[in-house]
């Protein structure tokens, strides 16, 4: 069943609202799937993770965004980081859960 406040939320919410929202729904998400111990949540939950992080890169490296340009290598270095690490967990090693949970809500709180 859809969201009945998810118009309202987008109509609300600053673009950076919105990708903090973004960022701490997958960091819960892989939490949980962690601790459940569930594979195929895990996986539902990096895919999610990779997704948003995907298109972070995809708009850190868009022409028109106006990041400082430091501040957007960092960033792609987290998404690669992200990424591998991803790639870590379906593999069947969840160390780096934690860090990843970690990199977005840190992240989130700005």
């Amino acid at each position: 069943m859809p969201n009945p406040y998810a118009a309202v939320i987008e109509q609300c919410e600053t673009p950076r609202e919105t990708e903090a929202r973004l960022l701490r729904d997958v960091a819960r998400r892989l939490e949980a799937a962690d601790a459940a111990g569930d594979p195929v949540a895990i996986a539902d939950a990096v895919f999610r993770v990779r997704q948003l992080w995907t298109a972070f890169a995809v708009d850190l490296v868009h022409e028109g965004n106006a990041l400082p340009d430091g501040v957007k290598a960092g960033l792609l270095g987290i998404a690669g980081f992200i990424d591998r690490s991803c790639s870590e967990i379906l593999a069947g090693d969840r160390r780096t859960v934690a860090t990843i949970v970690e990199i977005n809500r840190n992240i989130a709180a700005g």
